[in-house]
């Protein structure tokens, strides 16, 4: 589970509207029925049966779903399945009565954790999934402990183990699979990175896995099933939850299905209801053991890219900080053959007045508003960044005269229409003044930054509220507030306002 804190994504392949979301939930059930159908190959049971972890799932995901028309829908769904495919008519109804009770045992439970932040990565909501997905299964579980004595002559104690590790192993693979995709976001859907090296790192994961399953059907054995565990875990880190929970529910399902058939010398007897049994509740283990490590680590990225943000921007207005901002000026500067770029300096007038009349937290929404104009003026390509107190920057891919002068124009008329209420009744106004200066071949980023000070400086020794390019600053103030604005830098100050 992945994506924004505290964001979940819908299920937009379903419809929002009350009868036709209901059908397209029946639909679904019905089409994961057929399918389980045709993997039965032990007891008469199917080797995979997605229909009551993709309910419970969805219900999960769409509590509004959660209503007697869906239940209806998925009842008719189940049944219709089982009489299609030559089951009679009490034998179904007994068997998808078991079916329902999964679900029912699961929503329950769901409502009694009654976590809400259960989509949101993280070691103690894996565990609320894992305990939502044992009391469905124990649900079915006791429900099997009648249908298996009645249906199969089987004793109910080796009912009751089978129906349940049928039903855990079932609800381990595919509630996942569900789950992280309600909880990603479009980008976070990727079986592979955008990214080359990340991609490579990821399809070098991959053949480890597909070794480990060769080796279950050269070697085989007992322990078969468990050779596919550490390539697994090794891509629940390496892979997002999505993708990781596809490469799980495949290898699961594979191993469900070709075991029986033989494929994999296991060497003890499927048709043995202990047997079966020890064999499910092994695979169920494996998925489990993987979406454990799968939400751990993207609880773990979650809150490395939090960290990483909040190192690299101001906590005020989300912009970057002084350091992220010279960093990036720097990267810009030393791109090979890269055109001139232009820096403005920002700075609020008479910010320190405005503190003190209207107080601080007017003076927090005055830098948040001009965050806010900076972000929504700015084209792409610009960085901008709150370098201090009331002192803000922009990067301009381009030279002074046409693509700085002309953002720091339109930056100035953004802001002077700033109108922010006060108490009063009245509207707050925001001026600044501008500095603008540009880089030459070899001017580093303290000599760019050194020189828009300097032109800030002229801007508001002239009256302030004006743009000032560093061609334009009168030549006798601009070497002294160079050298001053370079002694004030190596102590780590800042100019006054």
């Amino acid at each position: 589970m992945g994506g924004e804190p505290g964001a979940r994504k819908k299920l937009d392949v379903i419809p929002r509207q009350a009868m036709g979301e209901s059908l397209v939930i029946g639909l679904l059930i019905f089409g994961a029925c057929m399918l389980g159908i045709y993997t039965r190959l032990i007891l008469s049971l199917a080797s995979i049966w997605p229909a009551n972890a993709i309910l419970l799932a969805i219900l999960l995901c769409r509590p509004s779903a959660n209503r007697p028309m869906t239940w209806l829908a998925a009842a008719t769904a189940l049944m219709a399945a089982d009489l299609l495919s030559g089951s009679d008519l009490l034998a179904s109804a007994l068997l998808n009565g078991a079916n329902l009770a999964t679900v029912v045992g699961g929503v329950i439970a769901a409502r009694l954790i009654d976590r809400e932040d259960i989509f949101t990565p993280s070691p103690n909501n894996a565990m609320a999934v894992v305990v939502i997905l044992v009391v469905g299964a124990a649900c079915s579980s006791l429900a099997g402990a009648f249908v298996g004595p009645f249906l199969f002559g089987m004793n109910w104690p080796d009912a009751t183990l089978l129906w349940f590790t049928s039903e855990f192993v079932n609800l381990a693979i595919f509630v996942p699979v569900i789950l992280a995709f309600t909880s990603s976001n479009r980008n976070e859907l990727r079986l592979l990175s955008r990214r080359e090296t990340e991609a490579l790192k990821q399809l070098a994961a991959i053949a480890p896995l597909l070794g480990s399953i060769a080796l279950m059907h050269m070697i085989g054995g007992p322990g078969a099933s468990s050779y596919v565990v550490p390539s697994l875990l090794s891509c629940a880190v390496i892979f997002l939850p999505f993708a990781s929970a596809i490469l799980t529910m495949f290898t699961c399902t594979w191993i469900l299905i070709v075991a029986p058939l033989g494929l994999i010398p296991l060497n003890f007897d499927l048709s043995a209801e202990s047997d079966a049994s020890s064999f499910r509740l092994g695979v169920s283990m494996i998925s489990i053991g993987v979406f454990m490590v799968s939400s751990i680590n993207a609880a773990w990225r979650r809150t490395n890219e939090q960290l990483q943000h909040m190192a690299a921007h101001d906590s005020l207005t989300g912009l970057a900080n002084r350091g992220a901002f010279m960093q990036s000026l720097s990267q810009q500067l030393a791109k090979p053959g890269h055109e001139k770029t232009s820096l403005l300096m920002i700075d609020v007038d008479h910010f320190k007045s405005t503190n003190d009349t209207h107080g601080h937290p007017m003076g927090d929404l005055v830098l948040q508003e001009l965050a806010r104009t900076l972000r929504s003026t700015l084209r792409q390509g610009s960085v901008a960044g709150r370098l201090g107190g009331e002192e803000f920057g922009v990067i301009v891919d381009g030279p002074q005269a046409s693509a700085g002068m002309a953002v720091a124009q339109r930056v100035h008329a953004a802001i002077s229409a700033i109108r922010i209420p006060t108490e009063t009744g009245g509207n707050l106004t925001i001026s600044v003044s501008i500095g603008l200066a540009e880089a030459y071949a070899g001017t580093s980023a303290d000599q760019l930054f050194t020189a828009s000070d300097t032109a800030l400086y002229a801007a508001k020794h002239a009256g302030r509220n004006r743009i000032v390019a560093l061609g334009d600053a009168p030549a006798p103030q601009q070497a002294p507030r160079a050298q001053v604005a370079k002694a004030r830098k190596r102590r780590g100050e800042r100019h006054p306002a």
